[in-house]
């Protein structure tokens, strides 16, 4: 027995099948609704649509949060680097104690390097 699957896209504005599809997103209150429209018809099924039209039939997904690395990060791995060259004691990864903080910042004083 075989089992033959297919699957045929339909614009979610002209509800017609299409091949070119392309996924046209908004964000609103936190959530992004998306629709499939017909990408060689394009301009015609935007001017088909409103906003509101897209939140009430486009499908719903969570936005995505945007993650940045933490502005710490070149901070620590400078301080990281002195206390090794200092001989104190630090793991060569993970988070760098306050302590190794607070003494790379004194010493940066000290020498009138600037602190970042």
């Amino acid at each position: 027995m075989a089992i033959i699957q297919s699957v045929e896209y339909t614009s979610d504005v002209s509800h017609e099948r299409i091949t070119n599809v392309v996924s046209v997103g908004v964000v609103y209150n936190g959530k992004q609704y998306v629709v499939d429209l017909n990408g060689d018809d394009i301009d015609t099924e935007l001017d088909m649509i409103t906003l509101k039209e897209v939140i009430k039939i486009g499908r719903e997904e969570s936005a995505r949060q945007v993650r940045r690395g933490s502005i710490d990060a070149e901070l620590h791995r400078k301080a990281r680097l002195w206390a090794l060259d200092n001989d104190m004691q630090v793991g060569q990864r993970g988070i760098v104690p306050q302590e190794i903080i607070d003494a790379y910042k004194e010493y940066c004083e000290e020498e009138g390097i600037p602190f970042e």
